[in-house]
């Protein structure tokens, strides 16, 4: 076989020259489109198989490849996570969105005593742009809208200072594990963790400070998030003690919830009391966190302990502080673990990941195989009462774009 003839496996992980190409980037140029020519009929299969194109040939990928592969992956997760019905908080934004819709702009001020409005005006925005939408479109285009700003913070900031060859893998590593359900159902949480991985990563003061403003105005929470991570990196023993501090207050969590909601109206919003019901009432044994995510949750520890070295030390600390607070939380309350591990779990985690495995490429690419294996037997095999099931309205596969109708 010639040489101009011979095919090429130069984009794989492992290979270096395992054949001549006269064009390299020709079978890429080719496969880049598969998922976008599958997403009509099947955004299951497109959102898998662009996945398993940004693992295996990523490391062969230009710029262009990754971000339109990407979208199209992006796109149909919001699609298959966002097939539902409104319940729970899913149900209380989509009432907020349909009040926007009526005109009534005081449905801005609803949520953290009238000072978290970005979300609202998100929905406003939604609303003189599309229209009144269905309420499964409308969970798409949010979980749509929190895809591509953790995308855009991945290639603006996540990206800068890893080699090109590992691009891909990082990003298909981060989107695999994002919470694409999660953010559809904690709207205002999963944002503002996305604006305060955005604050961790600005260069200018003003930049930071324009970030550390639009997490807070999505969920209030940033601030103590963002206060713990600026002492994990500027004062890492501090920082370290005081996620320990956090860690022994759980010892007494239910005393402590317990006396804040006896804390008179005047002194504490009626919004924190009545979520404070929530946390009390939430067992560590009623879901929220399983099994599953105690194991990844150790091997990422472990990982960064055993991998990560002075060279990262802002990001050891960071996924050491934030991981000991989410794995502590797991056995005191389901719905505190939910909402302390928002950041660390749901939406970093891929990326916390890549950092840990980057100079262990063999566990690297292995785990992430692993992963997407595991992660499309577990959405197919989800119970049909199961909240986050996907194909609630809509198969597997169907007619052209047979989702939006």
């Amino acid at each position: 076989m010639s040489n101009k003839t011979q095919i090429g496996f130069s984009h794989f992980p492992f290979s270096s020259t395992l054949g001549a190409v006269a064009k390299p980037d020709a079978l890429l140029n080719c496969l880049v489109f598969i998922p976008a020519l599958i997403v009509p009929f099947s955004p299951f299969i497109a959102f898998f198989i662009g996945l398993l194109l940004l693992i295996v040939f990523g490391s062969g990928f230009q710029r262009w490849h990754r971000i339109f592969v990407s979208i199209v992956v992006i796109f149909a997760g919001a699609v298959l996570y966002g097939d539902g019905i409104p319940t729970g908080d899913y149900a209380n934004y989509y009432e907020t969105y349909e009040k926007l819709l009526t005109g009534d702009t005081k449905a801005l001020f609803d949520y953290g005593n009238g000072i978290e409005i970005a979300l609202p005006a998100i929905f406003w925005v939604f609303g003189k742009v599309f229209g009144p939408l269905d309420s499964s479109c409308f969970m798409a285009l949010v979980i749509f809208t929190a895809g591509i700003l953790l995308y855009i913070w991945l290639e603006v900031y996540g990206l800068k200072q890893i080699a090109q060859r590992q691009k891909a893998i990082c990003v298909a590593l981060a989107l695999m594990c994002f919470d694409f359900w999660f953010a559809g159902e904690a709207m205002r949480q999963m944002l503002s963790s996305i604006m305060i991985l955005y604050v961790m990563t600005a260069q200018r003061q003003e930049s930071r400070f324009f970030f550390i403003l639009l997490a807070t105005l999505f969920h209030a929470s940033a601030l103590i998030f963002i206060a713990i991570i600026w002492l994990l990196v500027h004062y890492p023993k501090l920082g370290i003690g005081l996620c320990i501090a956090i860690c022994g207050s759980y010892v007494v969590f239910y005393e402590i919830v317990s006396t804040l909601s006896q804390i008179p109206q005047t002194v504490l919003f009626d919004s924190i009391r009545i979520k404070l019901f929530y946390y009390a009432s939430g067992k560590a044994d009623e879901g929220g966190f399983y099994f599953r995510n105690l194991v990844l949750s150790l091997f990422l520890l472990t990982c960064t302990w055993v991998y990560v070295d002075k060279s990262q030390a802002k990001w050891r600390r960071i996924i050491i502080g934030l991981g000991i607070i989410y794995l502590a939380a797991a056995f005191v309350s389901n719905h505190l673990s939910l909402r302390v591990g928002v950041l660390f779990f749901f939406v970093s985690f891929g990326y916390f990941l890549f950092l840990a495995l980057r100079k262990q490429p063999l566990l690297l690419y292995s785990f992430s195989l692993i992963y997407l294996l595991d992660l499309s037997a577990m959405e197919l095999n989800k119970d049909i009462n199961n909240p986050t099931r996907i194909f609630y309205n809509y198969d597997i596969i169907g007619p052209f774009f047979y989702y939006l109708y």
